[in-house]
């Protein structure tokens, strides 16, 4: 059934104009960034899906501050609301949320860190979460994104009066310094 429609522009502007603040960073984090192109830019296509998490996407995570204005990241818990007379539920890789012991009205989502080469596909099931903290609050817009090997693909939802949308954003290139930096840069919520 379908909920939502696919589009890959925001009111007609260029995903890329809202999310994405200052790409250029410096210091520990850019020498962060070229450390872990340098070392996994070989291999990531073998990489096994917690591979990819462990070797690369934690680190990234890591050196951003999710534990600000009663916010704090969470890592694999349940998510479940209903759709009319459809149940949507399923356990989320990685959200952040407000809440101390236990997460409360999610505002980002990251959705299945996959190798490279897979049939899964990583949208569908960030879709399906991001739809279920929209109908569990009264917030119109989530945020989140989801990741293939190196490849990282942001998402914007908003609730409309008759369903919701959703647009992708252009691929980028955790092992290239120029999208890693956007990708940083949109993780600060």
């Amino acid at each position: 059934r379908e909920v939502g429609t696919r589009n890959g522009e925001v009111d007609g502007r260029s995903f890329s104009d809202g999310l994405w603040q200052d790409p250029s960073l410096g210091g520990a984090y850019a020498e962060l960034l070229r450390d872990l192109a340098s070392r996994h830019r070989k291999n990531i296509d073998d990489y096994s899906e917690e591979e990819v998490k462990a070797k690369l996407i934690n680190p990234i995570l890591n050196r951003v501050d999710f534990t600000v204005n009663g916010f704090t990241d969470w890592y694999e818990r349940p998510l479940r609301a209903v759709f009319g007379e459809t149940e949507l539920y399923g356990t989320a890789d990685y959200f952040v949320a407000r809440g101390e012991k236990e997460p409360d009205a999610p505002v980002f989502f990251l959705q299945e860190f996959k190798p490279a080469f897979t049939n899964k596909s990583p949208e569908v099931q960030l879709i399906a979460e991001m739809l279920v903290a929209l109908q569990s609050t009264a917030r119109t817009e989530m945020r989140g994104a989801y990741i293939t090997g190196s490849i990282w693909k942001f998402v914007l939802m908003e609730r409309l009066k008759d369903g919701y949308i959703y647009y992708v954003s252009q691929s980028l290139d955790c092992l290239r310094q120029q999208d890693a930096c956007k990708i940083y840069s949109a993780l600060q919520i």
